[in-house]
């Protein structure tokens, strides 16, 4: 399966337009205000909620929550002051190879089963956009949900602004 997920140039809250590989719109990500940080949620076309994800930042580290069918599936730990890397999976046995910081990055099982590859693509005059190719179509809103959390962070976005709301 592949969904591409292009940066809204819109003013209002939609982050990401996700569309499948005939080019039709199957998800938007969007944002708003949560009473600690900021919530992230992905919306079918139909309006139906598939997931949402609780962002709040602290002094050198962001945390995304997913949340489906209102339980916490995976944690996303972005730091930016441990000797570690960068960013890990928590809730899974996943972990990155690649770049992360540049968008061209694999996560995969600790067996080397990939789960999804993720990379970043640029349209000149429509902004930045990311190609998903999700390989275990069962973890497809958990992989969707860490790529927005990855992306919006790669483009200033919310996480990296809950991060300075937060301080």
């Amino acid at each position: 399966m592949i969904l591409y997920l292009k940066q809204s140039t819109e003013p209002g809250d939609v982050l990401f337009h996700v569309l499948d590989e005939s080019g039709r719109l199957c998800y938007e990500i969007y944002r708003k205000k949560h009473w600690f940080g900021k919530r992230i949620y992905v919306e079918t076309v139909q309006g139906e909620q598939a997931a949402y994800i609780n962002c709040i930042g602290f002094a050198n580290m962001l945390r995304g929550s997913v949340f489906i069918s209102g339980k916490k599936q995976v944690v996303l730990l972005c730091s930016f002051a441990a000797a570690e890397p960068l960013f890990k999976i928590h809730g899974q046995t996943w972990g990155f190879r690649g770049d992360v910081l540049l968008g061209n990055f694999d996560v995969v099982d600790v067996d080397r089963t990939v789960i999804f590859i993720h990379g970043a693509q640029w349209t000149p005059g429509t902004g930045s956009s990311y190609i998903l190719q999700i390989e275990q179509p069962a973890f497809a809103v958990e992989s969707l949900c860490i790529s927005a959390l990855i992306d919006g962070f790669a483009l200033g976005g919310e996480c990296m602004q809950a991060a300075a709301e937060m301080n």
